[in-house]
């Protein structure tokens, strides 16, 4: 396990309770400060408490090497502190470590990334892909039988045996990256063939590697009970069972997502893609777990999770819908607070559609009612085609075409 660094001096202390309180734009800055440092050093330790609100800030980072190397890794990227040697992980404090060793066996690493390219959302998975896919390669073959460097255990507070570890399942699943981000960005669900192809090619690199693989494909596919099916079909299922404790660590993952968004002030559109996600994923972990009464039940909490906080975004939604509405009706609004009324609509719906798959139907079926009814029983100061068109994003072609039939 690694130890979470703590910032010792008062002023860097007082600096991270500040940024606590500080604006989107603040913590932006500060982010662009600390990426743009050679050594991040203890700096690293200002941005630590920030990642559930830079998840949603999605500021534009800088791609260095080492953030576009590890980045196929990201879902299986943990706190030091919630590592443990042997379980599925890659510890964060870590990366900055492995990074530099793999560029100093490949020292024109670097030169591969495009200059006017640099720059990219952190979501922006294609972009990713096209600017890691030489490099995900190159590495996963110079990382074969790589070595601690000497400053490993300084660097890192791990032992030479865990740089090898690391390495070894980190080349492994960099060696699978391309094609699981094919897979992960095609408009069509990846077929089984092609899934069991992947598994096939990381088996032989053992038990650890297998397993961080499904955790990788289950965060990154749409077709979590087919990964989970094909990887129990693996020869070496037997020995090392992968699925479970690849099983395992999602359901972690998920339960340390609910607690970081609890506390989110993100916007509803990323709420509905994430609750989306996540909807998708229980589902299909549900279709595994009839034999599992105890994971059954973690399911069963995660779902209820999920489901509450869906509606604490939802409401949150609904009440900048509400405020948007009275700002229409005044000179100052204009076209520019209809638009924000539209855009928040849309992700009202979206919302209501992920939330339905976790459940609580009812909750959303009263609150879109209200404000359906809102927008066709009173002019809020808006023209019959605004209130129409708002009417459809929220209730659908038939509301909307009732409301104009009725004037």
């Amino acid at each position: 396990m690694l130890t979470q660094p703590k910032p010792t001096d008062a002023k860097v202390r007082e600096v991270v309770a500040g940024l606590a309180q500080a604006r989107d734009a603040q913590i932006a800055r500060v982010v662009a400060m600390v990426d743009d440092m050679p050594d991040r050093g203890q700096a690293d330790s200002l941005i630590a408490p920030l990642r559930g609100r830079l998840a949603q800030i999605r500021p534009a980072r800088p791609f260095t090497v080492t953030r576009l190397l590890f980045s196929p890794l990201d879902s299986v990227i943990i706190a030091g502190t919630r590592w443990r040697r042997g379980e599925v992980g890659i510890p964060r404090q870590a990366l900055s470590a492995l990074g530099n060793a793999v560029q100093a066996a490949l020292p024109r690493l670097a030169e591969m990334l495009e200059p006017d390219a640099c720059r990219v959302a952190p979501d922006d998975r294609r972009a990713i892909a096209t600017l890691g896919g030489a490099l995900w390669s190159t590495a996963a073959e110079a990382m074969q039988g790589m070595r601690a460097p000497p400053d490993w255990a300084e660097t890192s507070g791990l032992k030479d045996a865990d740089f090898t570890q690391l390495v070894g399942v980190i080349a492994a699943i960099l060696a699978e990256a391309s094609e699981i981000e094919d897979l992960a960005l095609s408009r069509a669900a990846p077929g089984d063939a092609a899934i069991r192809a992947v598994l096939s090619r990381t088996e032989p690199r053992g038990a650890l590697a297998m397993t961080t693989l499904v955790s990788v494909l289950l965060a990154r596919l749409p077709v979590p009970s087919r990964v989970l099916a094909l990887a129990a079909e693996m020869p070496s299922h037997a020995r090392s069972p992968a699925t479970d404790r690849a099983m395992d660590h999602t359901l972690a993952s998920l339960q340390a997502s609910m607690a970081d968004g609890a506390a989110d002030n993100g916007d509803a559109t990323e709420a509905a893609i994430e609750a989306a996600r996540v909807a998708s994923l229980l589902t299909g972990l549900e279709e595994t777990a009839h034999t599992n009464p105890e994971r059954r039940r973690r399911l069963e909490q995660i779902r209820r999770e999920a489901d509450a906080l869906c509606r604490r975004r939802f409401d949150r939604a609904m009440a900048s819908a509400t405020s948007q509405a009275a700002v229409a009706v005044t000179i100052e609004g204009g076209d520019e607070a209809l638009g924000a009324m539209e855009a928040t609509a849309r992700d009202l719906r979206r919302l209501e559609s992920a939330g339905r798959r976790l459940g609580s139907g009812e909750h959303y079926d009263a609150l879109m009612q209200s404000l359906s009814a809102q927008f066709r029983d009173h002019t809020n100061g808006l023209g019959l085609a605004d209130r129409v068109r708002l009417v459809e994003i929220l209730s659908g072609p038939d509301e909307a075409l009732a409301l104009l039939l009725s004037q």
